[in-house]
């Protein structure tokens, strides 16, 4: 029973991918293409919204999909919103990376789409209760290069997270190191 429920996951993960790259381009798109019908059902039929995208469809997709990405990343790359809602919605992890390495809210930073790392900040801060500060650190470097529209929504968002990381800080300093077990033998 095992072989037939990962196939039908496999056939709902592609399902899921093909929706992502193709179908119609709702208004708040930005005009990429993308199915919410399509993403729904997938979803619906048991697809991971954490999937990488699948090696031997990236053909028909290259020109939309990077090799390793996830749906996160797509949604990213197409700034919209409302698929990342939605993909939060159903349990992407907006923790998880790409196969080289990047976040999706980095790839957000280096597009210059400071509503949608906000976004998904406050998704990673929700389900990991900390921004690694180094990340943050990152992101102002990036934004620095953005524009004046992008850097004010960023210097607006920020402060919450800045917040968060100051908190964590904190939170290190006072918490009590425990002594390490002593190694000593015990006398005889």
């Amino acid at each position: 029973m095992t072989w037939y429920r990962n196939r039908q996951t496999t056939r709902a993960n592609d399902a899921l991918w093909r929706a992502l790259v193709a179908g119609k381009t709702p208004p708040e798109s930005g005009g990429v293409p993308w199915d919410p019908d399509g993403i729904e059902a997938a979803l619906a039929q048991g697809a991971d919204p954490n999937a990488l995208a699948p090696r031997e469809q990236l053909a028909f997709m290259e020109l939309e999909i990077k090799k390793g990405w996830r749906p996160l990343h797509r949604a990213v790359h197409a700034d919209n919103p409302t698929l990342i809602r939605l993909l939060l919605a159903k349990g992407a992890d907006p923790t998880l990376t790409s196969e080289d390495g990047r976040l999706p809210v980095s790839d957000a930073a280096d597009r210059f789409h400071s509503g949608t790392m906000a976004l998904l900040l406050d998704a990673h801060l929700a389900m990991t209760g900390h921004i690694d500060p180094d990340l943050l650190a990152a992101l102002d470097r990036t934004m620095a290069r953005a524009s004046k529209a992008e850097q004010s929504a960023w210097a607006t968002a920020r402060p919450r997270f800045a917040a968060t990381v100051q908190a964590q800080a904190l939170d290190d300093l006072l918490t009590p190191v425990s002594p390490a077990p002593s190694k000593a033998r015990p006398r005889l």
